[in-house]
């Protein structure tokens, strides 16, 4: 038997992250299993709502694997609330509880299954400036929250200018962590520079440049 419905409330979320410098983004692919984890839900339909109460993750069974209470932050398009939570191993969906504006109870569930990840992968230090004839590092920051496991480290770009990784591959074992690097090179630019005067405008004779009056000449070009 399927049963199927219709409700003038629903809800959407969003894992964030905070960075170094205390400002919270979004995570990029899935949450990291055993890592406290930021939730924003946005609810739709926020007019019908008085209170967002609680939001629960769900093992496949239905069962409740962790809940936290939700704190209301805003929102420029309808009502939107915060959690952190624990990322639990197994896979999960998320549910929230609250009341409508007549103080019924109500749940909203949604259906798609979110598989955690064990391991954290992000960008670490300073960005290096990359010249023609350089290499330049891009260093990263891996964190294993799994169980001991090997890593496998590749990389690649549009413009072919991956020279290596470092490491190729390590092995970690629970909440252990490894900083690498990717150098990139690029090529000679031994190509002789053109340039071509497309428009001047004023004039700038030997007389104009001398430095006691040349700031009262004024005069413009324009080259590719």
């Amino acid at each position: 038997m399927e049963v199927t419905g219709k409700s003038i409330v629903d809800f959407s979320y969003q894992f964030m992250k905070t960075t170094s410098n205390g400002i919270l983004l979004p995570i990029g692919g899935r949450p990291v299993a055993g890592v406290n984890t930021t939730i924003i839900v946005d609810v739709l339909g926020s007019e019908n709502v008085q209170l967002l109460s609680i939001i629960s993750l769900l093992s496949e069974a239905g069962n409740e694997l962790v809940s936290s209470a939700m704190t209301a932050v805003g929102g420029l398009l309808g009502a939107k609330y915060s959690a952190v939570l624990p990322i639990p191993t197994e896979e999960f969906r998320v549910k929230i509880e609250g009341s409508d504006v007549n103080n019924t109870v109500f749940q909203r569930v949604q259906p798609a299954f979110i598989q955690p990840q064990s391991f954290d992968l992000g960008l670490e230090g300073e960005k290096e400036p990359l010249y023609a004839g350089g290499t330049a590092d891009v260093h990263f920051l891996l964190v294993n929250h799994g169980s001991s496991g090997t890593f496998t480290f590749t990389a690649t770009d549009d413009a072919s200018m991956v020279q290596s990784v470092s490491p190729p591959s390590v092995t970690l074992q629970e909440n252990a962590n490894i900083t690498g690097y990717i150098r990139f090179a690029a090529p000679m630019d031994d190509v002789s520079p053109t340039c071509t005067i497309v428009a001047a405008t004023g004039r700038c004779t030997l007389e104009q440049q001398h430095p006691s009056i040349c700031d009262s000449h004024h005069w413009s070009i324009d080259v590719q």
